[in-house]
């Protein structure tokens, strides 16, 4: 995934190259449908079977917003656990849009509903990678650009960009990539299929 996604000249992140990625990291075949969804609240949806999937984006949203949707679609996969899905996607679209928390019998948040909330944030760290976010933050303070500017040249929402260059998420999103650098960090391989493989 970081030969693909991690930024080098190209910014923004294509999103071909993230969809490659995640073909070739899961073994998928993804498809893309844009579709009018006629909904201010559903912008897209993924169905994912055994060896493809096919996400659905509402046509009427604007390039930002599609990037946005797509992403956050295809990171599904990277938590494509039987544990992570649902057989009542109506609940759990409701339980998002309406902020419910729904349980899983012990207090805690359900890990179909915490899959929605994991994906946002492998968002964020595609779609604004965290290598440009201390300058981005430094510009806005210094009142060289705008949240608005950041959006644009990233090609994402302006919500996005206001969470990432939040104190806490940057405090979060540095302890974590600073784990992940580690060099004796060593990741769960169930939930990253490219260890098995080494």
């Amino acid at each position: 995934m970081k030969t693909y996604c991690l930024p080098g000249d190209s910014i923004p992140i294509p999103m071909d190259n993230l969809q490659v990625a995640i073909e070739q990291t899961y073994g998928v075949k993804i498809e893309i449908c844009r579709v009018p969804l006629s909904s201010e609240l559903l912008r897209g949806m993924i169905e994912i079977y055994k060896d493809r999937s096919v996400i659905y984006i509402d046509d009427a949203l604007n390039l930002e917003w599609s990037r946005y949707v797509f992403t956050k679609e295809a990171c599904h996969h990277l938590l494509k656990d039987p544990e992570f899905c649902t057989a009542d996607p109506i609940g759990i679209i409701e339980s998002v849009l309406l902020d419910i928390s729904v349980e899983d019998g012990n207090g805690t948040p359900g890990k179909d509903v915490l899959s929605e909330e994991l994906v946002k944030f492998a968002v964020i760290e595609l779609l604004f990678p965290i290598n440009f976010r201390d300058d981005c933050k430094a510009e806005i303070n210094e009142k060289k650009t705008s949240i608005y500017d950041i959006a644009a040249r990233f090609q994402i929402p302006m919500h996005l960009v206001e969470i990432a260059l939040s104190d806490l998420y940057m405090d979060i999103a540095k302890r974590i990539w600073d784990e992940i650098n580690d060099p004796e960090y060593l990741p769960d391989s169930s939930v990253n299929p490219s260890k098995s493989k080494q």
